[in-house]
């Protein structure tokens, strides 16, 4: 007699598994969503804003699908609507892998044809937009109706329209087929000689930084006229009236004939000890300093002044341009991030459709003990989950700054 199943140990682990899960999609994905944003220039580039989208639908899937299933993980008695049960199921396994299997097949062909995208759309903004909402319309066309059609929310059923066959299409469409795909557009684009090219449409940003720029302006006549700058003021001296300089000498008679007294009276001072009397529109030899008025300074004409250079504060980029040696090692960075990426959505999302189909869905399959089954469900099912943790920390991991 094969060995059963501890149903009460099954629970309790599902609850813990079903919380951590919780928590370390939550956490991996803010993370990475906080680490594109920090960095800016977001809808500039194609690759980062199709990568946060499908943070968004990680996120999505740990606060919509995980919570149901805690709910019913923690409470036995728990009531929602069959069709908020339905559309959980669909999202997490069907939906949303689809979802990123083909996101990744995007971000293939994005890199590989950059350059005749961005000669095709001018606008970044428009680029990023039609190529983030590529994988969203994709699973609205073919995920919605082959999971959805015939579904009556009223009996809470798909009657016999969800069939076998249709229930295999289902996970070969939403995992198989995209699981395949991503890895073989991944490894061809990484063996491909991609053109140089930044992630980003505009390698330069007018960020702040200043030059100066000299400039010499020239007037009418074809001269460089000068330039004058406002300055601390200075002190002007005009000349006045001449005035006469005595020297200290002996007194001197002057006798005056038919005089009966001396009279001392000095004497003028001879011709050449006079100072010399300017005209008033010429400065004299000397003038007195501002400071000391026992020195004497030259007064010199006003000289011309040099052509001034203006200068000009032009912002250029503070963000140089990438040498075509960074955008190679950028370019064969996102190669090989997209084949790890690639690889590990196909091993950790594979094994759980292949064992739906080969062994749930297959009729001829062998039967496996009760403890086994229970054991390679339960492993394929968080694998599957994990998918959700590990691939957002490849893309953090593997971001580079010169990108």
């Amino acid at each position: 007699m094969a060995a059963q199943v501890d149903d009460e140990a099954l629970s309790e682990a599902r609850k813990g598994l079903v919380v951590i899960f919780i928590i370390g999609i939550l956490a991996s994905n803010i993370f990475l969503l906080f680490k594109f944003l920090r960095k800016g220039r977001l809808l500039q580039s194609q690759r980062k804003f199709l990568v946060m989208t499908l943070a968004g639908g990680d996120i999505f899937l740990a606060l919509f699908s995980l919570v149901i299933l805690a709910r019913f993980s923690f409470k036995e008695r728990f009531y929602i609507s069959c069709k908020t049960t339905t559309v959980s199921s669909m999202y997490s396994e069907s939906f949303l892998p689809f979802v990123y299997g083909v996101g990744i097949i995007v971000l293939c062909g994005e890199l590989g044809f950059r350059k005749k995208l961005r000669s095709l759309i001018s606008s970044p903004y428009v680029s990023s937009l039609l190529v983030a909402a590529i994988p969203w319309i994709a699973g609205l066309i073919f995920i919605v109706p082959l999971y959805l059609d015939g579904y009556d929310d009223l009996k809470c059923s798909y009657g016999g329209s969800m069939t076998f066959d249709r229930v295999r299409a289902i996970y070969v469409v939403s995992i198989v087929l995209p699981s395949a795909l991503a890895v073989i557009f991944a490894l061809m684009t990484s063996c491909k000689n991609v053109k140089t090219m930044s992630e980003y449409y505009n390698t330069s940003q007018l960020q702040g930084t200043v030059v100066s720029q000299t400039v010499v302006t020239y007037n009418a006549q074809g001269y460089p006229q000068q330039q004058y700058y406002p300055g601390p003021p200075q002190q002007q001296y005009y000349p006045g009236p001449p005035q006469q300089q005595y020297y200290p000498g002996p007194p001197q008679q002057q006798y005056y004939p038919g005089s009966p007294q001396q009279q001392n009276q000095p004497m003028p001072p001879p011709a050449t000890a006079q100072q010399p009397y300017y005209p008033a529109s010429q400065p004299p030899a000397y003038v007195s300093g501002p400071h000391d008025p026992g020195l004497k300074q030259p007064a010199y004409p006003p000289q011309p002044m040099p052509p001034s250079q203006a200068v000009i504060q032009t912002p250029v980029s503070s963000t140089q341009a990438a040498s075509d040696q960074q955008l190679s090692a950028a370019v064969r960075n996102e190669q090989s991030t997209l084949v790890v990426v690639a690889v590990l959505y196909a091993v950790l999302t594979l094994p759980y459709a292949l064992f739906q189909l080969g062994y749930t869905l297959n009729n001829d399959h062998i039967v496996l003990d009760p403890i086994p089954r229970t054991a390679l469900s339960q492993l394929f099912l968080w694998m599957f989950y994990l998918r959700s943790i590990v691939t957002p920390i490849v893309w953090i991991t593997r971001e580079k700054t010169f990108a």
